[in-house]
Parts: C-alpha cells; sequence; structure tokens
C-alpha cells in the first residue's frame, strides 16, 4: 500500500494557498508519501475527454487500495476537484481531503474518508454543517493558532508530520493479516532515552526482513510525544506499521518494587492476550 498526497504547480493568483500545499506536500515527502503533481491552468480550455485524460496522468501511479491525500481547493475550480476526486475513489482508495479554504462541494465532502482542516476558520466551517467525517484529535495540541489571520496554517512543521501520520492511522485498518509480523514492545521511559534503543532495535528488524511488520508498542504516560513521532517515523519510513497501547501502571503496582534490574515496562507484555485477543502469535 502507497500513500500519495497532491500538490499544485504552475501560475496561481492564489499564493497563500500554494505556499500551504507545498509546506504539506515537503512534510509528506519526509514521510515517504508519493506526490501527485497538479498544474494550475484554465480547464475551460480543455474538452471532456481532454480533461478526463489530463487526470489519468496525474493519478498514473495510483493501485488498488492506496491512501491518497487530495490537497483542495486545487485552484482548478468544483468541476476539476470533483472529477479528480471520484477518479481516485475508483480506485478503492480511502481519501484523506487535506482542506485549506472553505469550499461549498457538498458531494465531494460527503464521499471521502476524512477531511483535515488546517486552519481554525475552516474547522469551524465544518463543525457549523455537522460533517461527520472531520479528523481532529482533541486530545493534542496541533497549534491551530488564534491570532487574527484564521487562515493560519499549522505553525510547526513537527506537528504537520504528526498530524499526517495520525490520519494514516485512523485510515488504515487493522494489521491482522497472517502474512504480518507482529512484535511487541514493553516500554516504560522514564529518563526519555529507553525509546532510542526501541527504535534502533525496529530499524535492525526491518533492514533484516522482507516481511510486512507491525510493531505494537507498549506503554505507559512516560513515552513523550516527541519519542512517539520518532518511533512513528522509523515505522513508517520502512513501509511497516505501528500501533501504541497505552498501559495503566498501577495494574502492576504490587510487582514494581520487585523489578530489580528491569523497568515496569517489561510486566506489560502481559497484557498482549487481552490487546490483541484476534491475534495468534507475537513476539
Amino acid at each position: 500500500m502507497n500513500v500519495h498526497i497532491t500538490n499544485i504547480y504552475g501560475f496561481i493568483q492564489d499564493q497563500e494557498l500554494k505556499k500551504k500545499q507545498n509546506i504539506y506536500a515537503d512534510a509528506a515527502h519526509v514521510l515517504g508519501f508519493k506526490e501527485m503533481g497538479i498544474f494550475n491552468f484554465d480547464v475551460s480550455t480543455d474538452t471532456e475527454n481532454e480533461l478526463s485524460k489530463r487526470i489519468d496522468g496525474i493519478i498514473l501511479s495510483l493501485q488498488f487500495n492506496d491512501l491518497v491525500f487530495v490537497q483542495l481547493p486545487t485552484g482548478n475550480g468544483e468541476y476539476y476537484d470533483n472529477l479528480l476526486i471520484n477518479k481516485i475513489k475508483a480506485y478503492n482508495t480511502k481519501v484523506c481531503i487535506l482542506l485549506h479554504q472553505i469550499i461549498e462541494y457538498e458531494y465531494v465532502l460527503n464521499v471521502v474518508d476524512l477531511i483535515m482542516p488546517t486552519s481554525n476558520e475552516v474547522y469551524a466551517y465544518l463543525k457549523e454543517h455537522n460533517y461527520s467525517n472531520v479528523f481532529y484529535k482533541k486530545n493534542i495540541d496541533y497549534e491551530f493558532e488564534s491570532s487574527s489571520n484564521s487562515s493560519n496554517i499549522l505553525s510547526s512543521d513537527f506537528y504537520i508530520k504528526k498530524y499526517l501520520i495520525d490520519a494514516v492511522d485512523q485510515l488504515e485498518e487493522p494489521v491482522l493479516d497472517d502474512d504480518v509480523i507482529h512484535i511487541g514492545f514493553g516500554l516504560h521511559d522514564k529518563d526519555g532515552h529507553y525509546s532510542v534503543w526501541v527504535g534502533t532495535v525496529m530499524q535492525s528488524i526491518l533492514e533484516h526482513t522482507d516481511s510486512r511488520v507491525c510493531f505494537h508498542i507498549l506503554h505507559d504516560e512516560t513515552l513523550s510525544t516527541d519519542n512517539k513521532y520518532k518511533l512513528e517515523m522509523v515505522a513508517h519510513n520502512g513501509s511497516s506499521k505501528i500501533e501504541f497501547h497505552k498501559i495503566d501502571e498501577n495494574d502492576f503496582s504490587i510487582v514494581k518494587n520487585q523489578m530489580s534490574r528491569f523497568t515496569i515496562g517489561a510486566m506489560f507484555r502481559c497484557s498482549l492476550p487481552e490487546l490483541l485477543p484476534d491475534l495468534n502469535q507475537i513476539i
């Protein structure tokens, strides 16, 4: 499965829109997304057949069951954007719209799997109109800026990448295939350094197997947002899946002081049968 993102090129009057799309595309490149370049032009010069062929060329790398992030608006108008979404959906893809401006494309906004607002203004509009497929995790600070300029994008490259990764996790189905190797880690990171060793082991595994891998990280509140992001980067750069399972450390309070040279994280793996009852086996 590949993950794609659209990005606009060419002369466009709305340079702020172009800048936003370029910034998100740059962040997605780092995460390994494939780009679908869209040239901004006067679509009225194309016949319906010519326009259809043009879009077919844009989505040429698309395969069935891929994930696609479509940045809207493209600047080419509602008809173009509708046709683009329809052609992408024909591949049985999961489609997520990165919505940079308010658009009243009722069909498009309802047919896609997720809508990711990139400003307070857009989020407020979607909420007001009761779209059920809006993606906004309130328990994570995505740094939506509260300045008078409500069109500000997320202010940090880190949070843009985090936003994209969380959306991929939302779109992907749970990995339970028999051909996937499932590997579990118990992670208690009191000093913030143990995550590095988990990431090192993950990287080594990915370099020494051609199989699909799903990493399960069993952690408590000591796993920082920054270290969680770094572990996600290791997994996604290796085209693998990672799932985080938060453990209540108090569940192991009885044995906490009996762990000797081991941390309480070693006990988290005892929770695997309860957390993943449908798995046949896990390392």
